[in-house]
C-alpha cells in the first residue's frame, strides 16, 4: 500500500511539472512568434515607404513626360523655322557673292543654334526620362510582390496568435459550475399535473442555462473588452446543462383553486458554451489589438469590478489606435515628402545630363557646318 501511494504520488509531480512546463514553452513560443510578427510589421513599413517613393517618383515623372513633350513639339518648329531662315539667306549669298551677308547669317545661326541645342536637349531629356519610368515601375512592381508576400505573413502570424490568445483566455471560462435553481409555476386547470411539472422543469433548467451563460458573458467582455451589450453578447453564449438533481418537486392546488401550483428545484452541472460567431468576433478583436501595436497579454485574473476594467481598457485601445492612425498618417506624410524631394533632385539631375549632351551634339553640328561652309566658299577645300 505504501509503495503504491509514493508511486501515485510521484506521477502526480511528475505530471504537474510537466503540465507547468507545456503552458511555459506555449508562452515562449506566442513570444517568439510576436517577434517574429513585429520584425514583419517593421519589414512591411519599410516596404511601404519603398511602395510610396516609386509610386511618388513615377507619378513625378509621367508629369514632368507629359509637360515636356508639349514643349519638345513647339521646340521642333522653332528649330525647322531657324533652319529654314538660316538656309534661305546661305542661297541668297550664294546667289550674290558681292554682297556681304555674313552677319545676318552669323546672327541667324547663333538663334538656330540656341534653339536647336534647346530642342536636343529636351529630347534627350525625355529619352532619361523614359528610362526612369522603367526604372520606377520595376521598384514599384519589386515593392509590390514583396508587400503581398509580407501581408500573407503577417495575416498567418496575427491568425495563429489571436486564436491563441482566444483560447487561452476561454480556458478560464469554460469551466463548469454547479447551480441551484428554485422555480414556482401556475397552471390553469385545463393541464394536467405532468403538463405543469413538465413546464416547471424546463423553466427551471433554461434558468440555469442562462444564469451559466450570464457568467461567461462577463466574463469574456472583462477579458476581451467585447464590444457588445450583456444582452447582444447573451444571445451568443449557450450552455450545456447536465447533471441535473431535483431537490424539491411538489404540486398542490393554488389558494383560490383555480389551477396547479408547482415547487421544483433542481441542482445541474452548467458548462459556458462559446458559439462559433462569437469565438471569431474575440479572434477579431485579438486581431485588431495585435495591429494597434498591443502585445498578447499573459493569463489575466478576472478583476471584481469587470465592468469599470472594461470601460478602462476600452478607453486605452481607442487612444492606442488613435495614436497608431496618426503616427501612420505621419509617417506616410515624411514617405511621400522624401519621395518627392527625390524625385525632383533626380529629374535635375537628369535635365543637366541631358543639357551637356544636347551642348556636344550642337557643337558637332556646328563643326559639320562651318566645315560645309569652307567647302562652299573655297571651292571644296
Amino acid at each position: 500500500m505504501i509503495n503504491i501511494q509514493l508511486t501515485c504520488t510521484r506521477n502526480i509531480h511528475f505530471l504537474a511539472g510537466l503540465i507547468i512546463t507545456f503552458v511555459a514553452m506555449g508562452a515562449q513560443a506566442n513570444e517568439a512568434a510576436y517577434k517574429q510578427y513585429q520584425q514583419k510589421k517593421s519589414e512591411l513599413a519599410t516596404v511601404n515607404g519603398e511602395l510610396d517613393r516609386a509610386k511618388v517618383g513615377y507619378q513625378s515623372v509621367k508629369i514632368e513626360m507629359n509637360t515636356v513633350n508639349s514643349k519638345l513639339d513647339s521646340l521642333q518648329s522653332d528649330v525647322n523655322a531657324a533652319k529654314a531662315k538660316l538656309d534661305k539667306l546661305r542661297n541668297f549669298e550664294d546667289q550674290n557673292p558681292e554682297i556681304d551677308f555674313s552677319d545676318k547669317i552669323g546672327e541667324q545661326r547663333g538663334i538656330w543654334k540656341k534653339t536647336n541645342q534647346e530642342y536636343l536637349s529636351t529630347k534627350e531629356y525625355i529619352g532619361s526620362l523614359n528610362t526612369k519610368v522603367r526604372e520606377y515601375k520595376t521598384q514599384y512592381d519589386i515593392a509590390l510582390n514583396k508587400k503581398k508576400n509580407l501581408e500573407a505573413t503577417l495575416q498567418r502570424f496575427s491568425d495563429d496568435l489571436a486564436g491563441a490568445q482566444v483560447n487561452e483566455k476561454l480556458k478560464q471560462i469554460n469551466k463548469s459550475k454547479r447551480i441551484s435553481i428554485k422555480v414556482r409555476e401556475t397552471c390553469s386547470l385545463n393541464k394536467t399535473k405532468d403538463q405543469c411539472r413538465d413546464q416547471a422543469r424546463v423553466k427551471a433548467e433554461r434558468q440555469a442555462a442562462e444564469q451559466g451563460s450570464l457568467v461567461v458573458v462577463d466574463t469574456v467582455t472583462e477579458i476581451k473588452n467585447f464590444n457588445l451589450t450583456k444582452d447582444e453578447a447573451r444571445s451568443r453564449v449557450s450552455a450545456r446543462v447536465s447533471d441535473i438533481k431535483i431537490l424539491k418537486d411538489t404540486f398542490d392546488l393554488t389558494a383560490d383553486k383555480s389551477g396547479w401550483q408547482v415547487d421544483y428545484e433542481i441542482s445541474a452541472l452548467v458548462t459556458p458554451v462559446v458559439t462559433a460567431q462569437m469565438r471569431e468576433e474575440l479572434k477579431q478583436q485579438a486581431m485588431a489589438s495585435l495591429n494597434s501595436g498591443v502585445a498578447p497579454s499573459s493569463p489575466v485574473v478576472l478583476d471584481a469590478s469587470p465592468v469599470q476594467a472594461q470601460s478602462t481598457s476600452k478607453r486605452q485601445l481607442a487612444k492606442e489606435k488613435q495614436q497608431a492612425e496618426a503616427d501612420a498618417a505621419q509617417k506616410q506624410l515624411e514617405s511621400e515628402m522624401m519621395a518627392r524631394q527625390s524625385a525632383a533632385q533626380e529629374l535635375e539631375i537628369i535635365k543637366q545630363q541631358a543639357s551637356k549632351k544636347a551642348a556636344k551634339e550642337v557643337s558637332r553640328q556646328d563643326e559639320e557646318e562651318e566645315a560645309s561652309r569652307k567647302r562652299r566658299v573655297y571651292g571644296g577645300w
